[in-house]
């Protein structure tokens, strides 16, 4: 019975495997014919959904219809220090942060420049209770409901702070000057 039943599973899998090749048709060789895949549209493209990695550290993909990548951002040339340039020698403080070096920039060529554009906004005030001590070292003074964070790193000059107040000067929150907090500052 067991033989029966195995001879009857054979044949029948090679019915159903013959009459698949028959029914996909043939090449006239016993070959059986694969139809044509059929085409999409002229105007749906799919791209693949690999990315490249820009100079700037943005990422773009590829685009329709060659599925070439995207161009990159473009990015402003890298200047490099220029050892001939003469050295910055007058100080730059940044307004409404008086004891606050401005921060530094390269012009066109390669020389060290103050920026001033880059310097903290100075929160606007009417009185010294519009202004609040911030930031991990209490070296900040900002305006009050700000976000005053900084770095948790200390500098010899945040010991100066404690010689003074934050409050308004002139329009701005600021730390106010004083002959202590002046001296401090100046090392003395």
């Amino acid at each position: 019975m067991k033989s029966f039943l195995v001879i009857a599973l054979l044949l029948f899998g090679a019915l159903l495997a013959f009459g698949c090749v028959e029914q996909n048709g043939g090449n006239g060789n016993g070959e059986p014919t694969i139809p044509p895949f059929p085409s999409a549209e002229p105007s749906l493209v799919a791209c693949t959904m690999d990315a490249r990695a820009c100079p700037d550290g943005s990422y773009v993909g590829r685009i329709a219809p060659d599925c070439e990548f995207a161009p990159c951002p473009s990015v402003a040339p890298t200047l490099t220090p220029n050892p001939s340039c003469p050295p910055i020698t007058i100080s730059c403080w940044c307004p409404g942060f008086e004891h606050e070096s401005c921060p530094t920039k390269l012009d066109e060529n390669g020389c060290t420049q103050w920026d001033i554009e880059a310097c903290p906004q100075a929160a606007a005030c009417s009185s010294d209770n519009d202004c609040a001590v911030g930031g991990c070292s209490g070296e900040l003074c900002g305006a009050k409901g700000a976000d005053l964070i900084s770095t948790c790193i200390w500098r010899e000059e945040f010991a100066c702070y404690k010689k003074t107040t934050c409050g308004c000067v002139e329009g701005a929150c600021a730390w106010k000057s004083n002959a202590a907090f002046d001296a401090c500052l100046n090392g003395s």
